[in-house]
């Protein structure tokens, strides 16, 4: 992930191989984390890198 670019899940999971449910487990890890930060809690959701 680019620092301030925004990532939709999907993009996320397809550059790391894995699934939806299982990377959307992962980045909410690093939102707790303070390691990304996410745009929305709706269905158009974006993560971007501090």
């Amino acid at each position: 992930m680019k620092i301030g670019v925004a990532y939709s899940t999907e993009e996320i999971a397809g550059a790391v191989g894995l699934k939806g449910p299982r990377t959307r487990q992962l980045l909410n890890e690093l939102v707790a984390m303070g390691v990304v930060e996410c745009t929305t809690v709706t269905k158009n959701r974006r993560y971007i890198k501090k």
